[in-house]
């Protein structure tokens, strides 16, 4: 499925932005048995700084748990 953006930019709109991200996280992984572990919690935090008529700035918290078995 195809979208199209609409960035605002002084006077008019754009379909074409430039930005900057980054992301930084991390976790725990506590391992049960040789090939079993056992990922208590995982966040990530991403920012992007494209334009959006505010801030230009957006934040996004993603956070995980689960089972990880290595082969």
């Amino acid at each position: 499925m195809a979208s199209t953006a609409s960035f605002p930019v002084p006077s008019a709109t754009s379909d074409t932005a430039n930005g900057l991200a980054y992301m930084a996280g991390g976790g725990l992984t506590l391992r049960l048995q040789p090939h079993l572990s056992l990922r208590a919690f995982e966040a990530n935090w991403l920012r992007t700084q494209l334009p959006n008529s505010t801030t230009n700035v957006q934040n996004n918290l993603r956070l995980g748990a689960g089972v990880v078995v290595q082969s």
